[in-house]
């Protein structure tokens, strides 16, 4: 049995992922932001383990990080997406890439002995709109 981390894995695309491994027979823990989502998590799936983590605070994700033990497979699949035109002020747009970009890394550096010690994998997940822009996705739907 393989240790998988999901970030952002309480819902949507990363739900998907973390249900498809445990689904396999993998041990899963998935983050989320907010208590809330953690609680909704836990009620559909029990069997996984969801734990609190915001990918811009790098004690928390020291945190979560140390206490998985063995780490097979890390997704960074936690993200965030602004919408009605917050992205083009600069204060919103700099959290966006602290979380999208930042994150990602903080929690790839934090992961990286651990999964040098099980030959592990990262897959980084991105949104389709991280190449078309919000007023193109209705054609899409």
């Amino acid at each position: 049995m393989r240790s998988i981390l999901v970030t952002g894995g309480t819902r949507g695309i990363g739900e998907a992922i973390a249900t498809a491994f445990r689904a396999q027979g993998e041990q899963v823990t998935v983050t989320g932001l907010e208590q809330t989502e953690i609680a909704s998590f836990q009620q559909r799936h029990p069997q996984i383990k969801a734990t609190m983590l915001d990918v811009a605070n790098p004690s928390m994700i020291a945190e979560v990080v140390g206490g998985l033990g063995e780490l097979h497979v890390l997704v960074n699949c936690a993200g965030m997406l602004l919408r009605e035109q917050r992205e083009h002020h600069p204060e919103e747009f700099a959290r966006v890439v602290d979380v999208n970009l930042n994150g990602t890394m903080r929690v790839a550096t934090a992961s990286k002995e651990r999964l040098a010690a099980t030959q592990g994998s990262v897959l980084n997940i991105a949104s389709m709109l991280t190449f078309r822009s919000e007023e193109h996705t209705s054609e899409l739907q």
